[in-house]
């Protein structure tokens, strides 16, 4: 069986993704992937209680293990979400899109398809394809 490797978005098509997303929540949401590998899932249902922005760390709750993995912010991502925490009220990171976390995911993978069809971006995407090999992004 031939092994399938995941595409990696380039810097430069990173760069185009951001130059084609209007949307600041959907913004935010690509900063987490593409920064510190976080799924689709993960993203939609993270709530600022997990996230320790002092220490530069966020616990993901993994219920069948009922063990939290954690992850890593990158220094240069620490004060974009302060300033997010700060617009944002709501106990999710990502303000609550109608619908439960199912709902939320799957509006969250259309607004991310839009982008990547305005940025010339758009073939059939898997978001968490690469966060096996490194530390995550949003890729194709």
């Amino acid at each position: 069986m031939k092994r399938r490797y995941p595409n990696v978005f380039t810097r430069e098509q990173i760069m185009k993704v951001f130059d084609n997303t209007e949307e600041t929540s959907v913004a935010i949401a690509c900063l987490l992937g593409f920064c510190c590998g976080l799924r689709v899932g993960e993203v939609v249902g993270l709530k600022w209680e997990n996230v320790d922005l002092d220490s530069g760390i966020i616990e993901l709750p993994i219920s069948k293990t009922e063990i939290n993995a954690r992850v890593h912010i990158p220094s240069g991502l620490i004060p974009i979400l302060h300033r997010w925490r700060f617009l944002n009220t709501d106990k999710y990171v990502i303000p609550m899109w109608s619908g439960g976390i199912h709902g939320r995911t799957t509006v969250l993978f259309n607004n991310f398809y839009n982008v990547l069809k305005k940025a010339d971006l758009f073939t059939r995407v898997k978001i968490n394809e690469t966060r096996q090999k490194s530390k995550f992004t949003f890729h194709t």
